[in-house]
């Protein structure tokens, strides 16, 4: 796959490792957090991590970032339950 069809910016989590992924066809800048690459400690899934075919930048993640992912991935989540039929929790004030 070219780079232009792929994510310019992946951000992982621990279970891409697990499952094994083959997410460098997805995405041309890997990132995960060391927090991430911790919660491996299956001594396979640690091998493989050593070899993976792509580059892994392990970076911190700003405080502002993680807030605005949230924010983000609650309101993509409302809007996907919707669309699959499933009726979103309402919020009480």
């Amino acid at each position: 796959m070219e780079n232009k069809n792929k994510i310019q910016y992946l951000i992982v989590d621990t279970s891409a490792f697990i499952k094994n992924a083959a997410i460098q066809d997805i995405g041309v800048n890997i990132l995960t957090e060391q927090a991430v690459v911790n919660e491996i400690t299956n001594k396979r899934q640690l091998r493989k991590l050593i070899v993976l075919p792509y580059d892994l930048k392990v970076q911190e993640a700003f405080s502002e970032n993680i807030k605005f992912v949230i924010k983000l991935e609650s309101y993509s989540t409302a809007n996907i339950s919707i669309t699959q039929g499933v009726r979103p929790t309402a919020k009480t004030s």
